[in-house]
């Protein structure tokens, strides 16, 4: 199960990746067509959903190869039995703070989706598409520190 889930964090990042080369040829293609006075409609919006989906859906992989913002200046100190129940603690309150954020995320999203939420502009962009991409970020990155616990609880 470890596996499949490391792998599918491997593949949101990529997905995430593949994102992120969208969301430039958007902002490019933006700022070419202000340039030009022909402004296309909508497309600034879309970028910032794309850049939404390249954050969520990357979170996960960053979880999984523990790149990410940290505060060790106090536990590296710390003597080695301390500091891991220190880090064990902190796995099991993210862990479960993130359980009640996918919760709230995947009722977001579902109610998007029900209620066919859009942000109204010129162009009307639905938004349950962005949500189930936080939902999907936020759940692999609730199981990579899962995962996570798990291996450090083992050390």
């Amino acid at each position: 199960m470890k596996n499949i889930i490391q792998q599918i964090n491997s593949l949101l990042a990529e997905i995430s990746s593949w994102f992120l080369v969208v969301m430039m040829f958007l902002i490019i293609a933006d700022f070419v067509s202000r340039g030009l006075y022909h402004p296309i409609q909508g497309v600034s919006g879309l970028a910032v959903f794309v850049l939404i989906m390249v954050v969520y859906l990357g979170i996960p992989y960053c979880e999984k190869l523990g790149n990410h913002v940290k505060v060790s200046a106090i536990t590296r100190f710390l003597p080695q039995k301390i500091r891991q129940l220190t880090l064990s603690s902190v796995y099991l309150l993210m862990f479960l703070f993130l359980i009640f954020v996918v919760f709230s995320v995947g009722r977001n999203f579902i109610h998007a989706y029900q209620s066919r939420e859009a942000i109204g502009g010129a162009v009307n962009l639905v938004t349950w598409p962005v949500k189930l991409s936080i939902f999907i970020g936020c759940l692999f990155y609730c199981l990579q520190v899962l995962i996570n616990g798990i291996n450090e609880l083992k050390k």
